[in-house]
């Protein structure tokens, strides 16, 4: 589970696994993101803080 980590709500994200695909869900807006197998979620939790974080600086 990511948290706080929704691109377009800020909801929580759950790891989601169909047919050999796997998808990060928003548990608050149903959006959904490709997320490659072998992707640590943690990585992308700290990724997606980090460009959030400077779209706020700028």
């Amino acid at each position: 589970m990511n948290l706080k980590a929704c691109g377009r709500c800020g909801g929580d994200q759950i790891r989601e696994e169909v047919l050999g695909e796997t998808e990060l869900v928003c548990l608050q807006c149903g959006n959904r993101q490709f997320a490659p197998p072998d992707t640590n979620p943690r990585y992308i939790t700290v990724a997606r803080e980090r460009a959030r974080r400077a779209r706020l600086a700028a």
